[in-house]
């Protein structure tokens, strides 16, 4: 009974297609979405770029914030990025803090309306104090504008750990949050636009605001 076999130059042809699709994946998109080296453009092309500065970390700059008129605000999400954390924040222990048990009281209840300037290409983040198992509803619009979000959590005492939530491109968010910790939880947003953009937010709940 005859057996099919490949010829050395079928099997030699092979190797080499496989050879140039895997490095061709390797640069296309394994170099922009972890090293942020992106040569062919496919990086940004596909967004893979936004997934290096994630892990790679961006500086948090200082929050204006003013008072806001009432006003109904839109939803509409435009994309989802899902949980990222850096390599960093995954290596380290949780402190011991987090583990904490719940205060007999919580904050007060407030509700609050505020309008935030994220300066055009940078980041910055504002928190409030929640304690640990007090509540929040909140909602943020920045109008027509797309904005990298992470919505995220630390403790007041240990630095260099937090805890996110929710990761997104988007141009609003709604949602609610049950602290898992006592500490400052809140939104780091990045302007990737060349003019400042006016984030409206507002919060409902069992919280503190930072001064």
């Amino acid at each position: 009974m005859n057996q099919n076999t490949l010829e050395t130059k079928t099997i030699i042809k092979l190797f080499i297609i496989s050879f140039v699709v895997g490095t061709f994946l390797v640069i296309a998109a394994v170099m922009p979405a972890e090293f942020g080296i992106d040569p062919l453009g496919t990086g940004k092309l596909l967004g893979l770029n936004k997934l290096y500065e994630v892990q790679s970390g961006e500086t948090v700059e200082s929050v204006e914030v003013k008072a806001e008129p009432k006003e109904v605000l839109q939803r509409r999400v435009i994309t989802l990025a899902g949980d990222i954390e850096s390599e960093y924040i995954l290596k380290q222990e949780i402190p011991a803090e987090v583990n904490d048990p719940a205060p007999k009281e919580q904050y007060s209840e407030r509700n609050d309306e505020l309008e935030i300037t994220v300066p055009a290409g940078r980041g910055l983040e504002y928190k409030v104090k929640i304690k640990k198992h007090g509540q929040i509803k909140y909602e943020w619009n920045s109008e027509d504008v797309t904005l990298f979000h992470d919505f995220h959590g630390d403790p007041l005492t240990t630095k260099g750990w937090y805890q996110s939530y929710t990761i997104a491109y988007s141009n609003n968010m709604a949602g609610t949050l049950l602290a898992p910790f006592h500490g400052k939880h809140g939104w780091y947003f990045k302007n990737h636009t060349s003019k400042d953009v006016t984030v409206k937010l507002r919060v409902k709940g069992q919280y503190e605001l930072i001064n």
